[in-house]
């Protein structure tokens, strides 16, 4: 099936130059219910995973232990079904100051996954590190636990299933399809560019990278045959602010659509990043400035170059 969806984001011009899409850890989500077990799950995680009193004395308590288990190592990219949400274009995309980026892929049901797999949108990401889902949204919290299936470990994985996509009704305007990505995949790790840190990543022979603002490192799987450095790189990053990002098939993207105050404080600049859009094989000069509309609260689409 294929399948079109949008991205609302301040940062176009940088997708522009570096297409990745970023895999947002539960931490640095902006509902705090995002993958926050309720007590009847951390008590069902608890009682399925057995954990030593070892382990519960450091983490203090059951739901520390279960939050735990609901987020290690996992991240979420947020698509939505719409291009013109008043409330999106201004949460999402700095106040019309960014945009929305279109991508056309195909969902397809694999007897490998539980859930469809996505064909043409990531550039590499096997489908075991991530899963697809519609959010479902609801006013209850409470899962089904009589309804799964197995044991342990696979349990568990069900209800993390569960718990990632659903959110409170009060956010039915997203019309949200997301990913929930293993972050040990995704293809870059931001950090601030500092002196200290470039030095500290230096010392490790990685391969360092400049994305803007940004020192870009490879994924975590990379080094993990190497423990001393695998060790070093998660200390690293526990003291560190770091973002994780997933590369994009280019030919995925099948429109852009540019706020209007982004359009008028940046025009020079995006008329002169035309030549960097022929990666993108697809787009067919769908580029558009995302106009007020000069009577009714929607958006009009105005295309910037018939050819």
């Amino acid at each position: 099936m294929k399948i079109k969806l949008y991205k609302y984001t301040p940062h176009i011009m940088s997708f522009i130059a570096n297409p990745m899409l970023r895999a947002t850890r539960a931490k640095d989500l902006n509902d705090p219910f995002e993958l926050n077990p309720t007590r009847e799950v951390v008590e069902h995680i608890v009682a399925s995973r057995k954990p030593t009193p070892e382990v519960m004395e450091f983490y203090k308590d059951k739901k520390q232990f279960a939050k735990l288990i609901t987020t290690y190592e996992k991240g979420i990219i947020s698509l939505s079904e719409c291009k013109d949400n008043l409330l999106m274009w201004s949460h999402y995309s700095n106040e019309h100051k960014g945009g929305v980026i279109e991508f056309t892929f195909e969902l397809r049901n694999e007897s490998h996954s539980r859930t469809p797999v996505q064909r043409g949108l990531f550039q590499s990401m096997a489908d075991n590190n991530y899963r697809y889902g519609i959010v479902k949204y609801r006013k209850n919290r409470t899962l089904e636990l009589s309804l799964l299936s197995g044991s342990g470990y696979e349990q568990t994985n069900q209800i993390i299933d569960e718990i990632a996509f659903i959110k409170s009704k009060d956010w039915m305007y997203e019309e949200e399809h997301r990913f929930l990505v293993n972050l040990s995949y995704c293809n870059k790790t931001l950090v601030e560019d500092t002196s200290l840190n470039r030095r500290e990543l230096e010392s490790y022979n990685l391969a360092v990278e400049q994305i803007d603002d940004f020192l870009a490192i490879p994924p975590q799987n990379k080094f993990k045959h190497d423990l001393s450095v695998f060790s070093a790189i998660n200390q690293f990053m526990d003291r560190s602010e770091f973002m994780q990002f997933v590369s994009i098939n280019t030919a995925s993207v099948t429109g852009i659509y540019i706020g209007e105050k982004m359009w008028d404080e940046q025009e020079e600049d995006i008329i002169a990043s035309r030549s960097k859009l022929e990666k993108f094989t697809n787009l067919n000069n769908n580029i558009n400035v995302a106009k007020v509309h000069p009577d009714k609260y929607e958006l009009d689409f105005v295309r910037l170059w018939e050819s």
